[in-house]
C-alpha cells in the first residue's frame, strides 16, 4: 500500500498488522523491507520513523536474548534479521548500535553452531559499518570474532573485513585501529603459504578472491607507523603473489590475475 502511494503516516496501522504476518510467517526478515520502505522523505516524520525503529529493535533484542528457546533455522532469521534492519534503517539505527550489538555477542558466546557465529559476524559488521562500536568491550569482541575467522579463511570472516577496509566512512580507521601488527604479520604468513600453492583448487578461488582484496586494501590503508617487517613483504609475500599470479595465469583465471597484477603494484 505504501509503495503504491498513500501517504507516510495514513498506514501506521500496519506495523501492527507487520508484527503480527512476521509471527505468523516467522520471518523477521521483513521487518527490514518494511523500515526501508517507510524511510522519511520529510524532517517532521523523523520522530515516529524512530519509533518505528525503536520498536523493532526491541522486538530483536527480545527475540535474540530468548533464541535458545527457538530453532536453529529461526534463530538464524533473526540473525538475518539485524542485518536486514541495518541496511532498511541505515543511520536511524545509530541510536541502538549498542544494545544490539552487545545482544548480538551474547547470543552467539552462548551458541557453538558455527552458521549462528557466521550470521553473527555478518550482522555484526553491517553494525559496525553503520558506526563503529563505542563500547571497547563490543569491539573487542567483535574483532575477535572477526580475527578469527580470518585467520581460519571462513568466508563470512574473510567477507567482513573486506566490507570493513572498503568502507568510504570512518570505519577503515577505526578497523586498523583494532588491527595490530601481529595479526597481519599471520595474515600474511597465511597468504603466502596458500598464494604458493600449485596447483590451484576451484574451491579456493573465492577465498584467494578475497584474500587479495583484503591485502590490497590493507596496503591502501596502511599508515607509516603501521608497516610491518619490510623484508617480509620483499622475500615472502611478494614472490607468493607472483606465483599465485602465474598458476592463476596458467589456469585461464582472469579475476585472480587482475587482483593480483593490482596488488603487485603496490608492493
Amino acid at each position: 500500500m505504501h509503495v503504491l502511494g498513500h501517504s507516510f503516516w495514513d498506514v501506521e496501522l500496519e506495523f501492527d498488522f507487520l508484527h503480527a504476518v512476521v509471527v505468523k510467517i516467522a520471518d523477521p526478515l521483513v521487518f527490514g523491507d518494511f523500515l526501508f520502505a517507510l524511510r522519511p522523505t520529510d524532517a517532521d516524520e523523523t520522530d515516529r520513523y524512530a519509533s518505528k525503529v525503536a520498536a523493532v529493535v526491541a522486538i530483536f533484542v527480545k527475540g535474540l536474548s530468548q533464541a535458545h528457546r527457538y530453532s536453529k533455522t529461526l534463530a538464524l532469521r533473526m540473525v538475518d534479521g539485524v542485518a536486514h534492519v541495518a541496511l532498511g534503517a541505515g543511520v536511524y539505527l545509530h541510536p541502538h548500535l549498542a544494545v544490539l550489538a552487545d545482544t548480538l555477542l551474547d547470543m552467539q558466546a552462548m551458541n557453538s553452531s558455527s552458521s549462528v557465529r557466521n550470521a553473527s559476524t555478518r550482522a555484526l559488521t553491517r553494525l559496525y559499518c553503520l558506526a563503529p562500536f563505542a563500547e571497547e568491550a563490543a569491539a573487542a569482541a567483535y574483532f575477535n570474532l572477526v580475527t578469527e575467522g580470518v585467520l581460519a579463511m571462513r568466508e563470512p570472516a574473510l567477507e567482513s573485513l573486506s566490507a570493513l577496509l572498503h568502507d568510504k566512512t570512518a570505519t577503515v580507521a577505526a578497523a586498523m585501529d583494532w588491527l595490530p601488527s601481529a595479526f597481519w604479520l599471520e595474515w600474511l604468513a597465511s597468504c603466502s603459504e596458500m598464494f604458493a600453492a600449485i596447483p590451484i583448487f576451484e574451491e579456493d578461488v573465492p577465498v584467494l578472491t578475497y584474500q587479495l582484496g583484503i591485502c590490497h586494501a590493507w596496503l591502501t590503508a596502511l599508515r607509516p607507523d603501521d608497516v610491518p617487517t619490510q623484508g617480509m613483504l620483499n622475500n615472502t609475500f611478494r614472490p607468493a603473489v607472483q606465483t599465485l599470479r602465474d598458476t592463476a595465469h596458467a589456469d585461464g583465471l582472469v579475476g585472480i590475475v587482475d587482483a593480483a597484477d593490482s596488488l603487485l603494484a603496490l608492493l
